[in-house]
């Protein structure tokens, strides 16, 4: 009896023992994963998910570095969010996430784009300095591009396209300068960026270079030193401002080559007369270096002036007369005239001077009005009225001329002046009787050395 109760016991303890194992035993894992492979852009920062599906604990492990996942850890269901790094790579690359629960593991495919690709070259492309000169650069890319900062003297076969193609540059313009001219294109792919420096040749050699100094300018007449550097000779010419502004100055350059020649060695000096007053002109110089088969120019000197007024507010008028002893003359101030300088010559320096350009004869008294070495005592002239010079031996000819100037200091646009000749009656001198020049022809002129001497012989007396 006591056996059976005790049989019965034990039986009832290992039926609870082997309840209790089956109800505290884990349930069978079970593992599913989707999407099975996902796709990340080119550019990093941006997520994508896939989810878990579980009944149980999981991890995961993922075989490259330049993917992350959160969380990589977890129990049960789940979302894992999945970022990259920026793809510097122009092709494709690939990673695998591997998500483990216990025995069971699955995977996950990860497939970032192509890192977006841009190259230019070359990169400092040059053109020449002639409108319609032509050059290229390639654009290699894998994506869509577009070119800005395009300046007005470039056109591009193209601004915009995609993948790799080859741009065709075409110069609009001629660069009329001694300065490169320079432009810095943009490409631009996507989140890349590329420049390109291009760069117009200059048409003129800078190291060639022709300037202006010293200008006189009359009412019908300008001069004006010229000075150089490594100039061999030049071209020049006149224009009237307003045929001179309705013309390129390519225009004008291939005129202004067509003309005379000068060596820059003895005509350092341009001169013209014949001008209408009171008128804007131009003066253009070309200057050059090397013969005719390696010649190269320099840049082109642009002058504009403008011509005096042939007002006679500060001139002093002049009149005279002779007999067989004397030259008689007389000298009246204008109203504004505040002083005058005064020059006469006799025989036939008398008849060349009066026959001269009224800027020569200026030129002549400023001359004398610089040069203190040579003419230290030249001074000018307060009071007019009526004066005579003796006639001596072989004079027949007598010519006083008279430049004024205002109290402001400002020369008068006009030489005014008297001839007298045994022959002949006397004359007065008259810029409005200079005809006009209307082919803006500059002067014929002497070498600087045959100008010094001729003032030299002009027996020029000062009182």
């Amino acid at each position: 009896m006591k056996r059976n109760y005790f049989l019965s016991i034990l039986a009832m303890a290992l039926f609870v023992c082997i309840g209790f194992s089956s109800c505290s035993k884990e349930p069978t894992p079970e593992l599913k994963v989707s999407p099975t492979s996902i796709k990340l852009e080119s550019v990093g920062g941006k997520s994508v998910t896939f989810d878990i599906f579980c009944n149980t604990s999981w991890k995961i492990e993922v075989d490259e570095d330049w993917v992350e996942v959160s969380p990589s850890y977890g129990t049960e269901d789940g979302t894992i969010e999945v970022t990259a790094e920026d793809n510097p790579d122009d092709s494709k690359r690939t990673a695998t996430i591997s998500i483990k629960a216990g025995e069971l593991e699955k995977k996950v495919k990860v497939t970032q784009e192509a890192g977006q690709s841009l190259s230019v070259s070359p990169q400092n492309p040059q053109l020449a300095a002639d409108k319609g000169a032509t050059g290229n650069f390639t654009i290699t890319a894998n994506t869509s591009w577009s070119i800005t900062g395009v300046p007005s003297w470039l056109s591009l076969s193209a601004t915009q396209g995609s993948n790799t193609t080859t741009i065709t540059m075409t110069t609009t313009e001629m660069n009329f300068s001694d300065t490169p001219l320079t432009a810095t294109l943009t490409v631009t792919a996507g989140e890349k960026t590329a420049t390109v420096t291009v760069t117009q040749e200059a048409k003129f050699d800078p190291t060639i270079k022709v300037w202006a100094e010293n200008e006189l300018i009359m009412s019908n007449g300008y001069y004006t030193d010229l000075k150089f550097k490594n100039v061999l000779g030049y071209h020049e010419g006149y224009y009237y401002k307003y045929a001179f502004e309705v013309k390129t100055e390519e225009d004008i350059y291939n005129e202004i080559i067509q003309g005379d020649v000068y060596g820059s060695d003895v005509y350092d000096y341009t001169i013209m007369s014949g001008l209408t007053p009171s008128t804007d002109f131009v003066y253009c110089c070309v200057p050059y270096s090397g013969d005719s088969k390696s010649r190269k120019y320099g840049k082109m000197l642009i002058q504009n002036f403008k011509t005096k007024s042939n007002s006679t507010y500060c001139d002093a008028a002049v009149s005279g007369s002779f007999n067989s002893s004397y030259w008689t003359y007389t000298i009246t101030k204008q109203q504004r005239c505040h002083h005058y300088y005064m020059l006469y010559t006799f025989d036939g320096s008398a008849e060349a001077l009066y026959s001269s350009a009224q800027i020569e004869l200026a030129l002549v008294i400023r001359n004398r009005i610089e040069d203190k070495t040579n003419y230290p005592n030249y001074d000018y002239y307060l009071n007019d009225g009526t004066s005579r010079i003796e006639r001596t031996a072989g004079d027949y000819a007598f010519f006083l001329w008279t430049w004024g100037v205002d109290d402001a200091g400002n020369f008068s646009g006009n030489i005014c002046g008297t001839y007298a000749n045994t022959s002949s009656s006397v004359r007065p001198f008259n810029v409005l009787e200079s005809p006009a020049n209307s082919e803006l022809k500059p002067m014929k002129k002497l070498t600087r050395q045959q100008m010094n001497e001729k003032n030299k012989d002009l027996r020029i007396v000062v009182k």
